[in-house]
């Protein structure tokens, strides 16, 4: 019979204690974003490939952009884009929850929602809070500003990747944007594979360059198409080269 383990002493302890927390600073850092304290691409990648050897569940994936980004940063300033992203992040993390899925925060103001195919037919009651809220800072003087995402749904697939469920996700989330919708669209590849232009424009009215997203059956080379910052009329003439 082996002699009973020493019980380990305050320095051992301490040490492994430290070790412990190194360990999982490490893993935060490499694994989440420190914005939203959400799994990141890396992470993404991972469950990827475990999904794609048959692991676990098929999954369904969530593509959520915030609608109207940059105006938030133009507007209000980095700070607000910032709290705008975290809020996000939260109320994804949230919705995740309720379908026993987990957020991913994929970089900008771009988000993942992956979840278990059961789950799809609950996703849309379980983002409401996710398509419109409004967003606080205190140090600005309680300045309130509201906040909305477009989001294109993937069911599950028996036999494909999870990047190629991804990637249907995202071209569902780029026809509602298309289609300025404020509720989930779900890919349907015989009814929603729209062909998009996307040429760069400059807005004479507040200065930017933008990439202006059409269906191919809307669009008129000579205009007019809204600034989606500040919504003027785009004008025709290409954007500036770099540097100029």
């Amino acid at each position: 019979m082996s002699p009973p383990r020493p019980e380990p002493s305050l320095a051992e302890q301490v040490v492994a204690a430290a070790a412990y927390a190194l360990s999982k600073g490490l893993a935060d850092a490499a694994f989440t974003t420190a914005l939203t304290g959400l799994y990141n691409t890396r992470a993404f990648d991972l469950l990827a490939r475990e999904h794609d050897r048959g692991v676990g569940d098929r999954l369904g994936v969530a593509f959520i952009d915030l609608a109207g980004f940059k105006a938030i940063n133009d507007q209000y300033g980095h700070d607000a884009g910032d709290a705008a992203i975290s809020a996000a992040g939260e109320r994804a993390r949230g919705v995740a929850q309720i379908l026993g899925g987990h957020a991913y925060h994929v970089g900008g103001d771009e988000f993942l929602i992956i979840f278990p195919a059961a789950s799809l037919s609950s996703f849309h009651e379980a983002a409401v809070p996710l398509m419109k809220f409004e967003v606080a800072i205190e140090s600005k003087s309680l300045l309130r500003f509201p906040v909305s995402a477009t989001v294109g749904l993937a069911p599950a697939s028996p036999t494909e990747p999870l990047a190629t469920v991804r990637l249907r996700a995202e071209q569902a989330c780029r026809a509602a944007k298309v289609r300025q919708l404020r509720q989930p669209l779900v890919w349907d590849e015989e009814k929603e594979d729209v062909k998009i232009v996307d040429p760069r424009w400059r807005c004479a009215a507040c200065g930017a360059t933008v990439s202006l997203l059409v269906p191919e059956e809307a669009w008129r080379p000579d205009g007019p198409h809204p600034c989606p910052n500040c919504q003027s009329a785009l004008g025709t003439e290409p954007p500036a080269p770099t540097g100029a």
